[in-house]
């Protein structure tokens, strides 16, 4: 492969393990759901392990909001268990070059990228952080670190409507569209949205991608 710089999102759905199986079915299949309709990002994905993923992204400028599309998804869902169990994922995201990449089976492909996701999942902190990011370069990990931190303080605290206001507008719809989808009030959706913080999760999107094409030079 070239040095091309890519994202691999390595995954895995929060709480899969204290579900009832049809509850965990459920739970997957949102996934798949929201996964598939990244398609158009030309993400290519694997689901493994009942409730694990990891997926390619050639935009690694693109990983951040692919990644929070998935998220404010699946938080936006609702699990018919009587647990009442909040869905949500965790997300490593790495970002460098692939040496060999098979489409057909993700997991059996190697580079940077994929060097700089798996183990970082494995290094996150379960029971607070959602989203991580690491590079290879030292000092733009340092401050994604940080922010991704904070954006972890913003996203734990969305409501399920909250996390569906954000899901619609990350995937670019406005307010209009995304109040004629939910069968509200255009201002409903702007105070989900204002409710969520999502400015600053824009300012943290648009930072993101200002390093990566700072880097990817």
């Amino acid at each position: 492969m070239s040095e091309r710089v890519y994202a691999v999102l390595t995954g895995d759905l929060v709480n899969y393990s204290q579900l009832e199986d049809s509850d965990r079915s459920d739970y997957v299949n949102c996934l798949r759901e929201i996964l598939n309709s990244l398609e158009e990002k030309n993400l290519i994905f694997d689901i493994f392990r009942g409730d694990s993923f990891q997926a390619v992204l050639p935009s690694s400028r693109e990983a951040l909001t692919a990644a929070l599309i998935i998220r404010s998804y699946i938080v936006s869902r609702t699990l018919s268990s009587k647990k009442k169990i909040r869905p949500d994922v965790r997300i490593a995201i790495g970002v460098g070059s692939i040496d060999t990449y098979n489409e057909q089976n993700i997991s059996s492909s190697d580079g940077e990228a994929f060097r700089n996701s798996g183990p970082e999942l494995d290094r996150m902190d379960k029971k607070r952080q959602r989203v991580t990011i690491k590079t290879n370069w030292p000092v733009v990990n340092g401050e994604l670190k940080t922010e991704c931190f904070l954006l972890d303080a913003i996203t734990s605290k969305w409501t399920a409507s909250q996390a569906e206001a954000v899901y619609y507008t990350l995937s670019g719809k406005n307010q209009i569209e995304t109040a004629t989808i939910l069968h509200i009030a255009q201002g409903n959706v702007s105070s989900k949205l204002s409710s969520a913080n999502f400015d600053a999760v824009r300012v943290m999107i648009d930072r993101y991608k200002q390093l990566i094409d700072g880097c990817d030079q």
